[in-house]
């Protein structure tokens, strides 16, 4: 239909989200940070 018409579709420019990089920590010693898993474990039959 616009075609017929001649007329052209705007397109839309995405806008981005520009974000700072976040500096990796070092920790001075192992075991000074943790992390959990919070996904549950279920068998195949329930």
């Amino acid at each position: 239909m616009y075609q017929s018409a001649g007329l052209a579709l705007r397109r839309l420019k995405r806008k981005r989200i520009h974000r700072q990089p976040v500096a990796l920590v070092r920790l001075p010693e192992p075991n000074q940070e943790w992390a959990m898993d919070f996904v549950p474990d279920a068998a195949t039959n329930g």
